[in-house]
């Protein structure tokens, strides 16, 4: 079976040094512009002339393979705080494999309906590679989801799955090296956020080996998945 696009990635240096908020701002910005836009969900509804709304899905193209230099170069990281309050990073997970996606729990649509598909994928695996992989969804809205919140939430489609959040900063800094771009599109308390919706598969050496659009069916993320952690458990 076809895989969705197979991207390389240099490992994190010993030597990486954290730049400073504003340069993070920068970045954001740029790669909002850089990343195609059937890449980003919108979980803020359309209005029609009828007056009624609905939300649009955003899935991959045609084109998908084309799109893959968009992301070459990705070197994921992250730290985050658990339900626990304790801090994770990527390095706490070295010797599994991750399936990382960004969302919210306000998020109407794009989200849930992502960790669903993520549970349904989870129960087609062999459970002997449903262990080693570790199902993670990353919020971008710090502001409202606490990292007990954000694990609760992911916790309810699967037992299995983690939820992590952090400051503005730490969750901008994970975003930029995901190149994951979110943005606020609504005021108020209600508000919803537009973003990158989609799943990177992370190897054991923190390595970005695949990544799969919003939509796609479980049972092709699982013959996915399963193909990899048979390619590499070898």
């Amino acid at each position: 079976m076809s895989k969705m696009g197979v991207l390389r990635a240099g490992r994190r240096g010993a030597g990486w040094a954290r730049p400073d908020a504003g340069l993070w701002q920068l970045v954001s910005a740029l790669l909002l512009l850089a990343i195609p836009q059937w890449a980003l969900a919108s979980d803020a509804p359309t209005r029609h002339d009828d007056g009624s709304h609905s939300h649009h899905a955003h899935t991959a193209p045609v084109g998908w393979r084309e799109q893959a230099e968009a992301m070459e170069g990705l070197e994921p990281a992250f730290e985050l705080q658990n339900a626990q309050g304790r801090t994770v990073s990527q390095a706490d997970f070295r010797g599994r494999f991750l399936l990382v996606s960004f969302g919210f729990t306000h998020c109407a649509h794009v989200c849930p309906t992502t960790l669903a598909d993520w549970s349904r994928m989870m129960r087609d695996l062999d459970p002997d590679q449903a262990r080693q992989l570790q199902p993670v969804m990353i919020s971008v809205d710090p502001e409202r989801d606490t990292p007990a919140v954000m694990d609760t939430y992911a916790k309810n489609f699967d037992a299995r799955f983690i939820g992590l959040s952090g400051s503005a900063e730490q969750v901008a800094e994970t975003a930029a090296s995901f190149r994951v771009t979110y943005q606020r599109v609504s005021r108020g308390d209600d508000y919803q956020i537009n973003h990158t919706s989609l799943s990177y598969l992370v190897d054991p050496t923190g390595q970005v080996i695949d990544y799969f659009g919003f939509g796609t069916p479980p049972d092709r993320l699982a013959a996915s998945v399963s193909g990899h952690l048979e390619t590499q458990l070898r």
